[in-house]
């Protein structure tokens, strides 16, 4: 494990234990840490005001409320920079968008949608159509079907999983557990005293109410939101397409054990194979895709990569 320039050893083991559980108490930490209370205070405040904390946000299954998971790939063309502004500008003023990051590689711009019906997909598409078609060169819809999230084993965490994916019963929940939720969403540190006083009701029922939610898998993780340029590394997208798709779990497994990556994205429309990953530079993005070459002989047909240029939107819960 590379400990990042100006952190040392018991940062970098704070760090992992908040991508783990972010909801831990500072006692709770300080025992796994054998630090202070204060000391563990004193170091997340200290990691906040650095920036590499941004916050803390819980990861939810949306697809078990109902939602479906869309991505849309940009290409642009004939645009200038005032234009191409105003066209993010539009991507993060929807509702429907959760995510909208500009990239460098194969595509110009990346969002990602929550919706609930085509419907809601298909006004969507025909407003962009209405003002920005003839910007685009190129685009790629796609599907997510499962979204495998790890831990970021480059801190020292352990090899696990963490799945987002459709259910064949979707969970309908009250207005309540929709507010507690967004609450946990937007900061996953909240204490259940200050989300009752929000909802005019009280820390038993929230306490309750969540715990509930936990167990229905809705409520999947409570994680820290990084700064992953701050620890020295930048965030890269690898697509694959195979050969040989009985490859295609080996793959998966490959991902899961390598440090570097954090997300696996199974997805109907693009290629066989995504993975995104944190990694110190792009030498090193190459070299694991030499190392997939290596162990998979004859199985990668072709692949794509580009990286996070900058990111304007990321929401954890449909607004």
């Amino acid at each position: 494990m590379i400990i990042p320039m100006g952190l040392d050893k018991k940062d970098t083991q704070l760090l992992a234990e908040l991508d783990t559980n972010s909801r831990q108490t500072y006692q709770e930490l300080g025992r796994k840490l054998r630090l202070s209370k204060d000391a563990v205070k004193y170091r997340m405040e200290r990691l906040e005001k650095l920036g590499i904390i941004e916050g803390y946000y819980t990861e939810i299954n949306t697809m078990q409320l109902g939602y479906t998971i869309y991505r849309l790939y940009f290409k642009l063309q004939n645009i200038d920079e005032k234009k191409k502004k105003e066209m993010i500008a539009w991507f993060v003023s929807r509702k429907e968008t959760f995510y909208v990051v500009e990239i460098v590689g194969q595509w110009d711009i990346d969002i990602l949608m929550w919706v609930k019906s085509n419907v809601m997909l298909e006004q969507f598409w025909r407003d962009f159509k209405m003002m920005y078609r003839k910007y685009v060169q190129n685009y790629l819809l796609s599907i997510y079907t499962r979204l495998q999230i790890f831990p970021r084993k480059y801190l020292g965490n352990k090899a696990e999983t963490v799945y987002i994916k459709e259910t064949a019963d979707i969970v309908k929940i009250d207005y309540i557990d929709t507010e507690i939720l967004r609450q946990l969403a937007s900061d996953a540190r909240l204490n259940f005293v200050d989300i009752a006083l929000k909802l005019k009701t009280t820390a038993k029922i929230v306490a309750y109410r969540v715990r509930k939610l936990e167990r229905q898998g809705i409520i999947l993780k409570y994680r820290a939101k990084l700064n992953y340029t701050l620890l020295g590394r930048g965030y890269y997208k690898l697509e694959v397409n195979l050969n040989d798709i009985t490859k295609l779990k080996s793959f998966y497994y490959f991902a899961f054990m390598h440090k570097d990556f954090t997300h696996i994205n199974e997805t109907l429309g693009s290629t066989d194979f995504e993975g995104d990953i944190e990694i110190e530079s792009f030498e090193k993005l190459t070299e694991i895709i030499s190392q997939l070459q290596a162990q998979f002989p004859g199985t990668v047909r072709d692949y794509f990569y580009f990286q996070i240029f900058k990111v304007y939107k990321i929401n954890f819960f449909p607004e």
